[in-house]
């Protein structure tokens, strides 16, 4: 009797460790279909600390209405970003991601906990008040865009306030980068699937096998396609020289 309770007690056990997950479905399905929950709950960083958070699973979508991003690697520029359009950019989709994946607590709910604590942010916040008040058209041009640049940088330190970890994980998480197969894909799988879709008239991911989320349908046909004609241009390179021999 003992010995079946022990192993009873045994397995209710490994069922808490290790609990059944599903298999990853091959093919390309919403991230809900994949992580086999809408809203889950998930350990979400928040200036290093883990807090619960319920998220949402976005569909293809949904996402590209947040802004259009790429997750295959070969396409991305590995250089700094120094211009602030851009960074302004990438960070509006980032929030607008998590404003939308974040249900409890909101993303205004976290903002409004960081603005209550933050006194660097209350100080910033009284320094472009301060900006504000002082008329530009008293100023000399260079005077006029060296405030203007202040107060723009104030606005984007103020905006910006989910911590770099959080905005991270929650836009990764989103994507479905940890579910995805996408970021294995290499140059050379994609100009084979390109070149099979070209020849097939079909699509890249016609010619792709694995676990991929709907959202990167769109992402990996265009940048097959990208691949492709890379590949055109080498090719009518090489010839060129060899008929200029």
């Amino acid at each position: 009797m003992f010995k079946a309770l022990h192993e009873l007690v045994r397995q209710e056990i490994n069922n808490c460790l290790t609990p059944n997950t599903p298999v990853p479905p091959v093919g390309y399905n919403p991230t809900a279909v994949i992580r086999g929950s809408l809203y889950p709950w998930v350990m979400v960083p928040v200036n290093g600390t883990g807090i619960w958070c319920k998220l949402r699973c976005m569909n293809g979508t949904q996402l590209n209405i947040c802004g259009r991003v790429t997750l295959i690697e070969l396409l991305k520029n590995n250089e700094t970003i120094k211009s602030t359009d851009k960074l302004v950019e990438i960070r509006n989709i980032q929030e607008r991601i998590a404003k939308e994946t974040l249900l409890h607590p909101t993303l205004e709910e976290i903002e409004n906990i960081i603005l209550g604590e933050d006194d660097v942010i209350k100080k910033k916040r009284a320094e472009l008040e301060e900006i504000k008040k002082i008329d530009l058209s008293t100023l000399k041009p260079e005077q006029k865009a060296e405030l203007l640049d202040r107060m723009d940088k104030t606005e984007i330190y103020i905006d910006f306030l989910l911590p770099d970890d959080t905005i991270a994980f929650l836009t990764a998480w989103a994507l479905g980068v940890d579910v995805s197969d996408i970021k294995k894909l290499s140059k050379d799988s994609l100009l084979t699937a390109g070149l099979l879709a070209r020849a097939g008239h079909d699509n890249a991911t016609d010619h792709l096998s694995g676990v991929f989320t709907d959202r990167d349908t769109d992402d990996i046909n265009a940048t097959a396609m990208a691949v492709v004609a890379e590949y055109d241009h080498m090719q009518q390179i090489a010839r060129n020289a060899k008929r200029g021999k």
